[in-house]
């Protein structure tokens, strides 16, 4: 908080209870309050916020939250990324069948800068955060630089950077199931159980055969990660099912992963590695006071690790 004198307690105390803030609200806090909304953005889950610029790309010293209108002579950064490896061949991904704007559209990497960074910082996140991949900054440059104000009566008012970078690094397409329309996904998901249930790595490949054939001739990129990976893969099914179960069972991370992403979304840049590190403690305490349930099967999983790891499990 920069401006703690000119807020009151009572007015802070309802924003960290009430998560229903809606920003027209939140606007009106603020110009009572005579404060950006960087001044009390922590009290707002999951807001996106920007940077102003005029229209010369020089920065207002304002904060904007997302989803709120955009001043007539405030503009805000996006980037467009084009990934082209050495054989002229470009990465794009497919936006998902539930997006509301353009569902199954194919697309380039791109979104919006936030606070705090440059063109080229926000280039290399979006890259990360849409396709998985980690961007050089020396392999990267501006190709262009359009700038959008009124359109069809809607104030778009933003200043577009198209970049293209140079990758010839790994690229992790994800799972089988961005490869298959929704209609077919029930189906193909009663498959892939068939694949990771099994008991033993001979069963499991018989399954895999069974399900690519299947499959291959109408998505025939949706089994390619497993043969790709498949030494990777394999070494999971030297454990019972149980145990299997707790391995690929990602509810926990992401559940931490979403408490990270809600507090510190709107903090994109760390003076250093301590700073990080405080800034993901608290949230880590905080959130390890709901794991209360236990592990199903705990009992039978802790002693057939004990015995595979013996001396490494606490007692």
């Amino acid at each position: 908080m920069r401006k703690k004198a000119e807020v009151a307690l009572n007015t802070m105390t309802k924003l960290r209870r009430d998560e229903e803030v809606s920003l027209t609200i939140l606007s009106k806090i603020c110009k009572t309050l005579n404060a950006d909304f960087g001044d009390i953005v922590e009290y707002v889950p999951d807001a996106e916020i920007w940077d102003l610029y005029n229209e010369n790309r020089e920065l207002f010293g304002k904060d904007h939250v997302r989803g709120e209108q955009l001043p007539i002579d405030g503009y805000h950064l996006m980037v467009h990324v084009w990934i082209r490896n050495s054989k002229g061949q470009y990465l794009i991904s497919q936006r998902s069948a539930n997006r509301p704007t353009y569902p199954l559209m194919w697309e380039c990497v791109g979104g919006s800068v936030v606070k705090g960074e440059d063109s080229l910082l926000g280039a290399i996140r979006e890259a990360k955060e849409e396709v998985g991949v980690d961007l050089m900054p020396e392999n990267g440059q501006v190709l262009f630089t359009k700038t959008r104000k009124i359109i069809g009566g809607k104030i778009f008012n933003d200043i577009m950077d198209v970049w293209l970078f140079e990758y010839d690094g790994e690229v992790d397409l994800g799972n089988a199931m961005k490869y298959v329309a929704e209609k077919d996904r029930k189906p193909f998901c009663a498959d892939l159980k068939t694949i990771y249930q099994v008991p033993t790595v001979e069963k499991t490949l018989e399954a895999l055969e069974r399900v690519t054939e299947k499959w291959s001739e109408k998505y025939p990129n949706s089994m390619k990660s497993w043969k790709q990976n498949w030494d990777a893969i394999s070494p999971i099914f030297k454990f019972s099912t149980a145990v299997r179960k707790v391995i690929y069972t990602t509810n926990a991370i992401e559940s931490l992963n979403a408490t990270y992403r809600k507090l510190n979304r709107q903090r994109s840049v760390f003076p250093s590695d301590t700073a990080l590190l405080k800034a993901l403690y608290l949230p880590t305490f905080e959130a390890t006071k709901k794991w209360t349930m236990p592990i199903r099967n705990w009992g039978q999983i802790y002693g057939e690790l004990s015995i595979m790891y013996e001396g490494r499990l606490p007692e």
